[in-house]
């Protein structure tokens, strides 16, 4: 007898090897990766249309130049709409920025996938539940009773605490938080890409919009203008020496410009919405000045520009987080192929007698180890494998078509940018001749050398020309916001994906020649004279163009080249308690939240954006309350706020700026935080109850309390 329990023991160890040889072999074919690489992408060292890059010498100053040019252009990307020195434009961004719906909604998501991501992290741990169970049943036993006997019924109590919990052998869960973090990854990237078009719609529809007011400016001169003349031909007229003809095609003339203004303050009307609805604000709450193109100037790019800035491209690097979660759920179709084992642990207390529930002659406990291995499926499994594969694959291709599409981008900007500086030189001498003829056939005209006819057609011509250079000088300032905005303007590049592995380098390239032309910032920045060569292949004489002219082509004038090794373009947001000192003061604080969450680099435009447009703003300091938080390594990679005003003396004064914001769209609720004097003054955090009504208090439905 102990020789057979002898013999039963060793089988039991026996098969406990087998299976745990089995499971080796299993692990090897499916152990989860641990590093997920993005593929090289071959790209020119520079554009195709950026032209050669000056050699600046090997002297200290040359060197020192170089270096200059080096951050110039990838430090001012941020805020590239700083360059064109127009205000009215840095206070619209700002407010873009801040209350745009598409960026709030698009930082809202951002919140949904890091609770999503929690969730998925959250299948990594073991699961403990407390079923307690009070259960009648009668019969006792299905099918026991026998005719005319009275049916039995029996009661039974049971409580218990259960754990249940799937190892994670093969790395599935592992695998599928991989996939979580890097798609929270690509939706702050999207938020950005989506930060980038929003900007760049903004600053051109607003470029539209002084272009359209020079329009009109003009169509009003030109209508004073041809109306003098009308009324010269009219005064011919009365004394015969102009026909009725003559009169009735000045006329004609005159009310063709005038017909133009209504459809031109239409056109404008029309962007002015468009302005608002990328703003958030409904036209009555939105204004702008009738300022023209001369509000703006014109930094230009150097030749030069590196490809490697396409890599720091937000729309790129959102394709690249896809990328990196695809090659991760290959892995986590790999993992679901093997058998997963399951452990689930059960203690608690059962009986028929509710006196006898608890009593220790009742206690049971088991523990249960289930691995279950699939034995057919008609190749599902390996089929999901097939299919992580071809979509890793395919994104392979996204990723390098999103690349070589914005290195067009560039290189199309690049080339419209040189295109359109050659038309509006050139068509600025066409409208001054233009100018000129009509002045003297008017002239002429009036002398009796020349007929009616003439006069004509060389007003139409000055008019034409007129609106051609308006419409150079428009389409030469768009294919500047596309370059800032192909290049990937308006955003930080942020940090690299997480994760081991290669990832894209030259974030900040190395190398990178983007000096700025023209560029208004401190007066102390390094200036270079450098001549321009516009001739045309065929040209027998060089033309020296004024590209901001004030007047007639200039032939002595000369580009000036301006640098700067740190170019600050905007200071802090003044007033923004990023410390959280009033949370430390104690007692009670009234607050006006604005409501809606902000990613952290919107915070200080928003509050600018506050400032500028509520004089009550201006007394007030504005506290950040992080909600979420995106890091790598102890970088920072997104986070996004609720934002509180401060600094009311009690709830009157919060209800009267809650109003001032609520009168002009700006949405906002009334809060209250109460420090208790048991709190500890350095670790104290204060919890939002956003739910707390506050009636009892003698306080309206429409405000909210906020206790730590």
């Amino acid at each position: 007898m102990i020789h057979f329990c002898k013999l039963e023991r060793s089988f039991e160890w026996q098969k406990m090897l087998v299976v745990a040889f089995v499971f080796l072999i299993l692990s090897g074919c499916a152990i989860k990766r641990d590093a997920y690489s993005v593929p090289k992408v071959l790209l020119p060292e520079k554009f195709l249309k950026a032209g050669p890059v000056a050699d600046l010498g090997s002297t200290p100053e040359g060197q020192s130049l170089q270096a200059l040019q080096a951050l110039s252009l990838g430090e001012t990307l941020g805020e590239w709409w700083f360059l064109m020195g127009n205000s009215e434009l840095n206070a619209l961004i700002d407010r873009v920025i801040a209350n745009n719906p598409d960026l709030r909604i698009a930082t809202l998501r951002m919140a949904q996938l890091q609770a999503r991501m929690d969730v998925t992290n959250a299948s990594r741990f073991p699961e403990v539940n407390l079923p307690v169970q009070i259960k009648t049943e009668a019969p006792t036993i299905i099918g026991s009773n026998t005719p005319g006997a009275p049916i039995v019924s029996r009661r039974t109590y049971q409580a218990s605490l259960r754990a249940d919990w799937r190892p994670d052998l093969w790395g599935e869960f592992a695998s599928q938080m991989d996939a979580a973090k890097l798609q929270l990854w690509r939706s702050t990237f999207q938020r950005d890409d989506l930060q980038r078009t929003v900007i760049a719609s903004a600053v051109s529809a607003y470029v539209e919009y002084l272009s359209l007011n020079d329009r009109l400016r003009v169509a009003k001169e030109n209508d004073f203008l041809i109306s003098e003349l009308l009324a010269s031909v009219a005064t011919r007229l009365e004394i015969g020496d102009a026909t009725a003809i003559d009169y009735e095609q000045q006329k004609t003339a005159v009310y063709q410009v005038r017909a133009t203004i209504p459809v031109l303050q239409q056109q404008r009307e029309v962007v002015l919405n468009r302005l608002s609805s990328l703003a958030g604000a409904l036209p009555n709450h939105f204004r702008l000045s009738e300022q023209g193109l001369d509000s703006i100037k014109f930094p230009a790019v150097l030749p030069g520009v590196p490809t490697a800035l396409l890599l720091r491209r937000p729309d790129v690097r959102a394709v690249e987080a896809q990328l990196l979660a695809a090659d991760a759920d290959i892995d986590l179709a790999r993992a679901r192929i093997m058998p997963p084992l399951d452990l689930t642990a059960q203690v608690g207390y059962g009986s028929q007698q509710f006196s006898d529930w608890f009593q220790p002659y009742n206690l049971a406990w088991n523990f249960i180890a289930n691995l279950s291995a699939n034995l057919f499926d008609a190749g599902k499994r390996s089929k999901e494998v097939e299919f992580s594969r071809a979509v890793y694959e395919e994104m392979i291709e996204t990723y390098i078509r999103v690349v070589y599409e914005a290195a067009r981008e560039v290189d199309k900007s690049l080339d419209a940018i040189k295109m359109m500086e050659s038309h509006m030189s050139l068509q600025r001498i066409s409208a001054d001749a233009a100018l000129q003829a009509w002045l003297f056939s008017q002239e002429a005209y009036r002398a009796g050398a020349l007929d009616y006819l003439v006069v004509l057609d060389s007003e139409r011509t000055f008019t034409k020309n007129q609106e051609e250079w308006i419409s150079a000088r428009h389409q030469r300032y768009q294919g500047l916001v596309s370059l800032f905005s192909a290049l990937g303007g308006g955003v930080n590049p942020g940090i690299a994906l997480p994760g081991e592995g290669e990832r894209p380098l030259a974030l900040k390239a190395s190398a990178d020649y983007g000096a700025l032309l023209q560029a208004p910032v401190d007066a102390s920045h390094t200036k270079i004279p450098v001549l321009v060569d516009t001739r045309f292949k065929d040209d027998t004489a060089q033309l020296r163009i004024d590209f901001e002219p004030t007047g007639h082509a200039d032939s002595s004038a000369a580009l000036t080249l301006t640098m700067s090794p740190s170019l600050v373009l905007r200071l802090p947001a003044n007033g923004i308690d990023w410390q959280q000192e009033l949370w430390r003061e104690p007692g009670e604080h009234w607050l006006v939240e604005v409501t809606g969450l902000y990613e952290r680099t919107t915070i200080a435009p928003a509050w600018r954006d506050l400032q500028a447009r509520f004089a009550l703003a201006k007394d007030q300091i504005l506290l950040p309350q992080q909600i979420g938080l995106v890091v790598n390594q102890d970088k920072e990679r997104a986070s996004w706020f609720r934002i509180y005003m401060a600094r009311n003396l009690d709830r009157a004064a919060a209800e009267q700026l809650c109003t001032s914001l609520q009168a002009k769209q700006q949405r906002c609720r009334v809060v209250w935080v109460r420090r208790t004097d048991d709190d500890d003054r350095q670790s104290f955090t204060p919890v939002f109850n956003e739910a707390m009504p506050l009636e009892a208090q003698g306080v309206s439905a429409s405000q909210q309390s906020v206790t730590p």
